[in-house]
């Protein structure tokens, strides 16, 4: 069967395998049937919205980061006490996270993302002013985000454990080596 390509009245842009011969119209039903949300019209975004969502971001992006790497560090638990940390540390995030939740069809603009990428830096730049114990905190959130990002990656794609648990320590190491250039702008910054 052939592959058809659609955009929806949502915006984005749809592949569904359809019969030879089949019209737009056809198509368009087919894939309203298989993603109802692709019948919606995309709501407008304007300026405003954008700054909104910009300063919405900023905390989600902070909520986030300190998500990621609570999950990384409940890597060093148990299998058993791994999981159920997982779990409750994702419930209580999205729960802290639910009034900076973008508004429809800001999800993916540019003024969300650029609040988000702020904001998670931010837990970082706040620990700068803190000294050796601040550089030891951002140190530590570091490599619990890397390690963090780098399990969820892996669980998500079906890993064993033991490659779930090689990619958590590349994680880490890679959360470590973004601190590189943190450390030098605060020394900067600090004179």
């Amino acid at each position: 069967m052939p592959i058809y390509r659609i955009t929806a009245p949502n915006g984005k842009t749809y592949q569904i395998e359809g019969p030879p011969g089949a019209s737009d119209a056809d198509v368009a039903a087919a894939v309203v049937a298989q993603f109802p949300d692709a019948g919606r019209e995309a709501p407008e975004t304007t300026t405003a919205g954008q700054v909104k969502e910009f300063a919405k971001g900023i905390p989600a992006g902070a909520i986030g980061l300190l998500e990621t790497a609570a999950v990384g560090a409940s890597n060093i638990l148990p299998q058993a006490e791994e999981d159920s940390a997982k779990k409750a540390i994702r419930e209580f995030a999205s729960a802290v996270k639910q009034p900076f939740a973008a508004a429809e069809g800001y999800e993916d603009t540019v003024g969300r993302k650029f609040g988000e990428a702020l904001g998670s830096t931010a837990p970082f730049f706040a620990l700068g002013p803190l000294g050796m114990a601040g550089k030891a905190a951002a140190t530590g959130l570091a490599a619990g985000a890397g390690a963090g990002e780098a399990s969820t990656r892996a669980e998500a794609k079906g890993a064993t454990q033991d490659q779930q648990t090689l990619a958590t320590i590349g994680g880490t190491a890679v959360g470590l080596t973004e601190m590189l250039p943190v450390f030098h702008f605060l020394e900067k910054l600090g004179g």
